[in-house]
C-alpha cells in the first residue's frame, strides 16, 4: 500500500513539474531548463510534451553538484526523480544526452565517492541513486540500432580509455607510487552496470568487444590498461571493477541467453572469444614494485585474489544455462552451443588448443595440465563454478568414463552435436584432471558436489533400466565400479 501511495506521489510531482516548466514557473530543479531546454520569458512556447523529458532535465542539476563533488541539496527529491523514471526510456535517454558518456562516468564515480568516502552515513541513498541510474542505463540502451545508441557508444570508446578522479583509486596507496592514481572509464561503467540488470544483450556484446579492443595487444590494445596498484577484492574494495572485462562477465552471467551467445565458438569455430579469454588475456591488472635499497624499481604484475570471478560464472551459466551458483533442473543433456562452450572449456585448460587431445597413445608423455593449473591461486575463483558446470554434464562424463560416450574413452575434436541432446566429448583423461582441478582445496565441497551428481546419475539410471539376466546386471556393475573408482582416483 505505501508504495502505491508513493507511486501516485511521484507520478503528481513529475506532472507538477511538467506543467511548471512548460509556464515557465522556475524551482531549483527546473532552473536546468535555461541551459538546455531554451526555456525564455514568462512562457514557453515549445514546451517539452514527454514529462520524463522535463524530469530528465531537472535531475541534471543535481547530477551536476554530484560531479562537482558536492552533495545533492534536495536527496529526496533527486531520488525520487531516478526511481520514478529510471525505466522509461525518454526519461534515460534525455538524461545520458546531456551528461554524456564523461558525464555518465562522473557522475558515477561521483556517487561512489559519496557512498564510500565522503557520506558514509547516506551510503544507502547514494547506492539507491547509483541503481537508478543503472536502469536508466540499461532503458536508454534497448535500442541498439538507434542514433542515441551509436552516438553513445562511440562516445563511450572514448571516454572509457580516459582516466577519471576516484577515490577508491586515488586513496588505495596511502604514500608513495599510486597514490592520486585515477580509474579508466570503462572501470567505472562496468562498476556502474554491476548495479542493475536487464541490459540488452548486443549493449553487453558490444561493451564486451569494445573492452577488448582497447585491452587486446593483436587489436592494437594496451594489456595493461587497467593496471592499478593495491588489491581491489573483498569486502572493502571488491565492489569497484578494476578489470573491466571479468566484471562485465559477472554482469552478463546473470543473463544465460547472452552469456551463452558471447562464449560459444561457433559451429566453425568463428568466435574466438572464449580462447582469448582462457589463453590469450593478460590477467594480471595489479602494479608492483621491487625496492633495491632506496630506489623503487617497476615488477612483474600480479593478480587481484578475485580475478576471474566473471569468467568462473560465465563459464558455468554459458555451459549450463543455470542460474550462476544455481543447480540445472536433472540431469539432460545440453544445446549444441552450450556443448561447445564447455567441450572447448575442457581442452583449453587441459591442452591450451580446442580441438585437445583425441587419444593418447601408451608410452606418450602425459601433456595435459588442468589439474595443475586449476590448484594455482590465480585460478581459483574457476573451481566452484566449473565444479557446478561439470555436475550438470554428469551423463556425458559418466558416459566418456565408461566408454560409451559418442566418442568413447579417448574423446574427439569436438562435441557431439545433437540438437538439445548435444554432448561434450573431452577424453576421460581431460575430465579425470578437470575434477582434480576443481577439487584442489581444502574445502572438499566441489569435489562432493560431482561425486553426488554422478551417484544421484547412475542411481536414476539403475531405477529405470530392465535387466534380461545376470550378466546385464554384472556388466553394469562393472560400469558403476569404473565411475566410482574414477571418481576416487580424482579426489586425490
Amino acid at each position: 500500500m505505501a508504495a502505491a501511495v508513493r507511486s501516485v506521489d511521484d507520478a503528481d510531482q513529475g506532472a507538477r513539474l511538467a506543467l511548471r516548466a512548460a509556464a515557465g514557473v522556475k524551482s531549483f530543479a527546473e532552473g536546468i531548463f535555461d541551459s538546455i531546454a531554451g526555456v525564455q520569458g514568462d512562457f514557453n512556447a515549445e514546451a517539452i510534451g514527454d514529462i520524463e523529458a522535463v524530469e530528465a532535465l531537472a535531475v541534471k542539476r543535481y547530477a551536476d553538484q554530484v560531479i562537482a563533488g558536492e552533495k545533492p541539496t534536495d536527496m529526496a527529491e533527486f531520488e525520487r526523480l531516478m526511481r520514478d523514471n529510471s525505466g522509461d526510456e525518454v526519461f534515460s535517454r534525455t538524461l545520458l544526452n546531456s551528461l554524456g558518456p564523461e558525464g555518465t562516468i562522473k557522475l558515477a564515480n561521483g556517487l561512489s565517492d559519496l557512498a564510500y568516502f565522503d557520506d558514509k552515513r547516506n551510503k544507502a541513498n547514494y547506492m539507491n541513486l547509483q541503481g537508478s541510474l543503472a536502469a536508466s542505463l540499461s532503458s536508454a540502451t534497448q535500442g541498439t540500432g538507434s542514433e542515441f545508441y551509436k552516438r553513445f557508444r562511440k562516445g563511450m570508446q572514448q571516454a572509457g580509455v580516459k582516466k577519471y578522479d576516484l577515490d577508491v583509486a586515488g586513496e588505495k596507496i596511502p604514500v608513495g607510487t599510486g597514490r592520486g592514481q585515477q580509474a579508466r572509464g570503462y572501470q567505472s561503467l562496468v562498476t556502474l552496470m554491476q548495479q542493475g540488470e536487464g541490459y540488452s544483450d548486443r549493449f553487453m556484446h558490444d561493451m564486451a568487444d569494445d573492452i577488448r579492443k582497447a585491452e587486446d595487444k593483436n587489436q592494437g590494445g594496451d594489456p595493461n590498461m587497467w593496471d592499478l596498484r593495491g588489491d581491489f577484492s573483498a569486502e572493502d574494495d571488491g565492489w569497484f571493477a578494476n578489470d573491466p572485462l571479468d566484471g562485465l562477465l559477472g554482469v552478463m552471467s546473470k543473463d544465460a541467453e547472452a552469456v551463452t551467445a558471447y562464449l560459444d565458438p561457433g559451429e566453425k569455430g568463428e568466435n574466438d572469444t572464449l580462447k582469448y579469454l582462457l589463453t590469450g588475456r593478460q590477467w594480471d591488472h595489479v602494479d608492483t614494485s621491487d625496492w633495491r635499497g632506496n630506489i623503487e624499481h617497476s615488477a612483474k604484475d600480479t593478480f587481484d585474489s578475485d580475478v576471474r570471478a566473471g569468467l568462473g560464472l560465465a563459464l558455468e551459466v554459458g555451459s549450463t544455462g543455470n542460474q550462476p551458483g544455481g543447480e540445472g533442473a536433472g540431469f539432460g543433456r545440453h544445446s549444441p552451443e552450450q556443448a561447445r562452450i564447455m567441450h572447448e572449456t575442457v581442452n583449453y585448460l587441459d591442452y591450451g588448443a580446442a580441438d585437445g587431445k583425441s587419444g593418447e597413445q601408451k608410452g606418450s608423455p602425459r601433456v595435459g595440465k588442468a589439474d595443475e593449473l586449476l590448484a594455482k591461486d590465480e585460478y581459483a575463483a574457476l573451481r566452484a563454478p566449473l565444479s557446478r558446470a561439470l555436475a550438470d554434464y554428469s551423463p556425458d562424463m559418466v558416459d566418456i568414463v565408461t566408454g560409451d560416450a559418442p566418442g568413447g574413452r579417448a574423446g574427439a575434436a569436438g562435441a557431439h552435436m545433437s540438437g538439445e541432446g548435444s554432448q561434450i566429448q573431452n577424453s576421460r583423461s581431460s575430465l579425470l584432471r578437470m575434477m582434480r582441478g576443481v577439487s584442489e582445496s581444502d574445502d572438499p565441497s566441489n569435489f562432493e558436489l560431482i561425486y553426488h551428481a554422478q551417484r544421484g546419475y547412475i542411481s536414476q539410471e539403475m531405477m529405470v533400466q530392465d535387466f534380461p539376466d545376470s550378466l546385464s546386471v554384472i556388466n553394469e556393475s562393472r560400469k558403476v565400479g569404473e565411475v566410482f573408482g574414477a571418481l576416487d582416483a580424482g579426489r586425490r
